[in-house]
Order: structure tokens, then C-alpha cells, then sequence
């Protein structure tokens, strides 16, 4: 009796361990498989920008292994390398199509869009566009005249969304012009300006994040109905917003649907 609980006891050992050991497997696997996936990322997103990874550390190369960077192996140190040259193609980018060649980078980075305007500033049920970036015809001035952003028709009072983290730079309360509006500080040379609103819930120097609600829909200032003059600003000029709308959206819907073919 005691010769077979001993073997049982055994048996109950092995199982364990072989139990602990495909858990400890399944988790370098897993570790290696995303690593795997993080240097193919960051090397697409690079080739695609025309950059050499040997140019990116070739600043400060003391510390990096050659030998190992020719493998494929990616240190932090390299890592945050080319996540800083990144950063700076972001500053350097003129408007949202420039984005498309980091797709690859934003996949893998996601929180990046948090920072950059990447999203509608009302809820997508509750607006139409009345009017697109471009030229117009202004329907209070009667003349052509460059639209810098776009009009978002919506009920009055219709909750206004920061459609990325930042500070808010500016808080007016005109009666021509933008009329109540707010304009705010994102990164990367972003800013985002919120015009025509009813009602302002955000003071100048207040910390937005991405989501937050800054404003109600009006009709203040040059408005001919309730309405949200939505405007982005790259480097101090307008760019059209209009691939802005649902550029996070995308990116978390490619990641989803990159998982479901995972499993």
C-alpha cells in the first residue's frame, strides 16, 4: 500500500512539473513570438520611413552589440533609439496621409494615438458634416473663402469630446469669429481648436485627456445654426481632419481583428 501511494505521489510529482514547465514554456514562447513581432513592426515602420537602424544608434554605439543587433536582438537601449527617432518624424509630419507610413509603428504603439488628434469630437450618430476643409462659399460673408476645418451640425448641446490628450492654451468668449471656442496644446505639433460652443467646461492650463468632455454645442459667434467648428493645426497651420475621424478606430480594429486570427 505504502510502495503504491509512493508511485502515485510520484506520478502526481512529474505531472506537476510538466504542468509548471509548459506554463514557463508558454511564457518564453510567448515572449519571444511578440518579440518577434515588435522587431518586425519597428523594422517595417522604418524601412518604410527610408531609415537604417545602424543610423539610428550610430550616435552612441559604446554600448550596443553589433554582433547581436545584426541577429535581430533588440536592447531597450535600441528600442528607445528608434522610438525617439520616430518621435521626431511625428513633429516633422505635415498632415495625416504622412501617417499611413507608420501604421505598422502605431499598431504596435497604440497609446501613441491618445497624444494625436485620432478621433470625432461628437459622438458618430449625432452630427453630419455641413461643411468640409477647403474652399466655400461663407454663408454669413457671402464671398469664397477658405474653410480651415470642418463643420459638424448637431443638436445644441451636444456634448464636444478632446479627441486627444493635451493642455488647454486657450479659452474665448467672442461674438463674432469662433465665438465661445477652445483651442488646445497636443503632441507632436498638434493642436486642436473647438469653436461655436454653447458652453465651455475647461479652464486655460487644465490637463485634457482623450475623451474628456470640454463643451457643449451652440451657436455662438459667426454660426447660422448649432453646430461644432472642429479645426486641426500641425505646426501652427491647418490640416484637413477629415482622416483624423476614425484613424484610432481603424488601428484597434486591425489589432482585434490580428488577435482573432491569432487564437
Amino acid at each position: 500500500m505504502k510502495k503504491y501511494q509512493k508511485i502515485l505521489a510520484e506520478k502526481k510529482n512529474i505531472i506537476y512539473s510538466s504542468f509548471i514547465v509548459v506554463i514557463v514554456f508558454s511564457f518564453f514562447w510567448n515572449h519571444i513570438i511578440n518579440s518577434d513581432k515588435n522587431r518586425l513592426a519597428i523594422r517595417e515602420s522604418m524601412k518604410m520611413m527610408n531609415m537604417d537602424l545602424k543610423e539610428v544608434i550610430s550616435s552612441n554605439t559604446s554600448n550596443i552589440d553589433f554582433a547581436e543587433f545584426e541577429e535581430d536582438s533588440f536592447n531597450p537601449t535600441v528600442i528607445k533609439k528608434i522610438e525617439h527617432k520616430l518621435s521626431r518624424f511625428l513633429y516633422g509630419i505635415q498632415n495625416y496621409h504622412d501617417l499611413k507610413i507608420i501604421k505598422p509603428y502605431l499598431k504596435l504603439r497604440p497609446g501613441v494615438l491618445n497624444r494625436i488628434p485620432s478621433m470625432t469630437p461628437l459622438f458618430k450618430n449625432e452630427y453630419k458634416v455641413s461643411s468640409p476643409y477647403g474652399n466655400r462659399f461663407h454663408p454669413k460673408l457671402k464671398r469664397i473663402k477658405k474653410h480651415k476645418g470642418y463643420d459638424l451640425a448637431a443638436p445644441l448641446n451636444s456634448k464636444v469630446y478632446a479627441t486627444a490628450d493635451g493642455i488647454v492654451i486657450r479659452v474665448q468668449k467672442l461674438k463674432t469669429g469662433y465665438g465661445k471656442n477652445i483651442l488646445i496644446k497636443n503632441s507632436y505639433g498638434f493642436q486642436t481648436l473647438y469653436g461655436h460652443l454653447n458652453r465651455i467646461k475647461v479652464e486655460k492650463g487644465e490637463i485634457i485627456k482623450q475623451g474628456d468632455i470640454i463643451g457643449l454645442v451652440g451657436s455662438t459667434g459667426m454660426s447660422t445654426g448649432p453646430h461644432l467648428h472642429y479645426e486641426i493645426l500641425k505646426n501652427n497651420k491647418a490640416v484637413n481632419p477629415y482622416e483624423s475621424f476614425s484613424l484610432k478606430y481603424q488601428i484597434l480594429k486591425q489589432i482585434s481583428k490580428q488577435k482573432n486570427n491569432e487564437k
